[in-house]
């Protein structure tokens, strides 16, 4: 008794079977990973997660050592400019997206679909036959994002907390 919902997560996958192949917008590609360019990557999803359910404040080598680990980055440009990423790893034998951000200005264009399919082919290319990540419960703009990609939730977490 007592006990208040708090929060709610969502663990979602993607099958990797008849995939579309990205379509990046008009005027925006994809570079190399570039080590010189992890700073700018960190500020991306900072700026991103900037008051989300998920964000947290970390220096750059926080990040780096915490979240970046062992993971490649797809990085995403308007000329010079870093405008989206999505880091990605291998976890527990599947593809895993731990944190996908694209810059406010270049929302709703479908950069964020181009970076999710991407990684996608980059899983099935490696072998694997699914990809996952988890979105925050007051995120219906990124699960609806997911789902459009073919996405769908496998586990609903909901976190309780008694005030004392």
């Amino acid at each position: 008794l007592g006990f208040q919902h708090t929060g709610t997560s969502w663990n979602m996958s993607k099958a990797l079977l008849d995939l579309e192949a990205p379509s990046w917008p008009t005027g925006l590609g994809l570079r190399p990973e570039d080590d010189a360019h992890l700073e700018q990557v960190w500020q991306v999803i900072s700026r991103a997660f900037a008051g989300t359910g998920f964000s947290r404040e970390r220096t750059f080598e926080e990040w780096k050592r915490q979240v970046l680990r062992d993971a490649d980055v797809i990085s995403a440009w308007d000329g010079d400019v870093l405008v989206g990423v999505a880091t990605h790893e291998l976890r527990l034998g599947a593809g895993y997206i731990g944190q996908l951000a694209v810059l406010p200005s270049h929302r709703g264009i479908g950069l964020g679909r181009a970076l999710l399919r991407e990684a996608f082919s980059r899983d099935l290319a490696r072998g694997l036959s699914e990809t996952k990540l988890v979105v925050d419960g007051l995120n219906e703009t990124a699960r609806g994002l997911y789902e459009g990609v073919g996405m769908v939730v496998e586990q609903e977490y909901r976190k309780w907390e008694k005030c004392l």
